[in-house]
């Protein structure tokens, strides 16, 4: 009889962790190896910010970011690879106790790949693309007049920045002919 992969049936408590130990293993490969590349990415980037140079300005972290981005990528592609792995993971196939280790670690799989986008995307984010500047639109809401978008817009604002540098910064106050 050919091995299909998936371990024995060993019982009620055991067997689902045995049949679930090569998606366990490469998930806790993967999330040790996603682990390792940001740390090595992102100590460089944390030495900055509070190394004794003083504060990091956002155009030297738009620059970090933008050197550790090929690392930082290499890190989400891995973090996916655990995400596929514990999709295949049936919680209720588990042991109590591997399965309540398995609830504990998966709050920080989201959150660990949220951070590894941000990373990512802050550098386009400060304007350090090739798509050049960029412009926001910032409207000031007063609270003291609610509407169904918030409060009442009082003042509009824009602001650009370019390779993490703020550009110019403008605000004006919205006059209404009533």
């Amino acid at each position: 009889m050919a091995w299909d992969g998936k371990g024995p049936e060993l019982g009620p408590i055991y067997g689902g962790d045995l049949k679930n130990a090569g998606d366990l293993l490469e998930m806790g490969s993967d999330l040790t190896l996603a682990a390792s590349q940001t740390y090595a990415a992102a100590f460089p980037i944390w030495q900055s910010v509070h190394g004794v140079q003083g504060d990091l300005r956002a155009t030297e972290l738009t620059g970090a970011l933008l050197k550790a981005q090929p690392a930082l990528s290499a890190s989400q592609a891995t973090l996916e690879d655990a995400i596929l792995a514990r999709g295949r993971i049936n919680l209720n196939d588990l042991s109590p106790v591997t399965g309540a280790l398995l609830k504990r670690v998966d709050p920080y799989l989201s959150s660990f790949n949220d951070g590894l986008s941000f990373a990512l995307t802050l550098p386009t984010l400060l304007g350090a693309s090739k798509e050049g500047p960029k412009t926001y639109l910032i409207l000031i809401q007063n609270e003291d007049e609610l509407r169904p978008t918030g409060g009442f817009i009082t003042a509009v604002g824009k602001l650009v920045v370019w390779d993490g540098k703020l550009i110019s910064w403008n605000v004006a106050d919205l006059v209404f002919c009533r």
